[in-house]
């Protein structure tokens, strides 16, 4: 119950918490994506303490930071989530973050 609205935030929220928690315990430091991300950006808000008249979110383009210049309409998005790949691809080579490994069918049918 953290304040985000939809599906896929819920999912993508838990998902973070564990992982953190999971650090917590490790004793590693917490993370949290870039803000120029769709999870990054709606964490931001939903952690904002100074926010007066908190209301649940969705993820959206108006959470994140904008654009230098003047962008608009359809181009405005795609710029946005270009840049968005491109720091989520930055933070996750900077933390090393390797791709969980999958065990083996045959290790997950004798488990």
């Amino acid at each position: 119950m953290i304040g985000v609205e939809g599906y896929v935030e819920s999912a993508a929220a838990g998902l973070l918490a564990a992982i953190n928690l999971a650090r917590l315990v490790a004793g590693e430091e917490l993370i949290v994506p870039p803000i120029e991300t769709a999870l990054g950006s709606l964490i931001a808000y939903v952690t904002d303490a100074r926010r007066e008249n908190f209301q649940p979110m969705n993820a959206n383009y108006g959470l994140m930071p904008d654009l230098p210049g003047r962008v608009r309409g359809r181009e405005k998005k795609i710029q946005m989530g270009q840049r968005a790949l491109h720091k989520m691809d930055e933070w996750i080579a900077s933390r090393a973050i390797e791709p969980l490994a999958l065990a083996p069918q045959s290790e997950v049918a004798a488990g």
